[in-house]
């Protein structure tokens, strides 16, 4: 583990297009020196879809972070 280095694991529900279903994938959001990245997504096959769903939680957690950070 990188020193500093905080994960939050955050339980997205992802559709796969290709068996038309909706997936539990965990990804981890990354907090390293005020960074903010997101891993995961692996779990899936093809995992496209579930990168997308994980990128908009992800802006969406990034926005709602600048707004508390702002007060």
């Amino acid at each position: 583990m990188i020193e500093g280095l905080k994960q939050i694991p955050l339980e997205v529900i992802c559709k796969d297009d290709r068996r038309g279903f909706n997936k539990k994938e965990t990804v981890y959001f990354n907090i390293l020196n005020d960074t903010l990245s997101f891993s995961g997504c692996e779990n899936l096959n093809g995992g496209q879809s579930c990168k997308l769903c994980a990128n908009s939680s992800f802006e969406k957690l990034k926005k709602e972070l600048e707004e508390l950070s702002k007060r």
